[in-house]
């Protein structure tokens, strides 16, 4: 049942979506699934939460981060491998 109001809930951020935000929506969100999975026990609701968020760093260039609850102002970030790298070769990775 959490699996398909993840699935929802990202099908509805997908949509929302524009420009470079829609094209990290639309690559493998295995990690980013995980972290919602355990966002939703502590929260028990996606209200305030946005994924792929846009803003802007100190450098002035625009970043993302995956998961960014506006309530609090936090980001939260999946980690690892497939999340972040999967174009380059794991040993470049770490």
């Amino acid at each position: 049942m959490l699996e398909e109001i993840i699935d929802k809930y990202i099908e509805e951020q997908r949509a929302s979506a524009r420009g470079q935000r829609k094209e990290l929506l639309e690559r493998d969100l295995t990690g980013t699934k995980k972290l919602l999975e355990h966002l939703w026990t502590v929260l028990v609701s996606f209200e305030g939460i946005t994924l792929e968020y846009e803003f802007v760093g100190a450098n002035g260039e625009r970043n993302y981060i995956d998961v960014y609850y506006e309530p609090l102002a936090i980001g939260f970030e999946c980690e690892g491998f497939v999340p972040h790298a999967e174009t380059i070769t794991r040993r470049r990775f770490s």
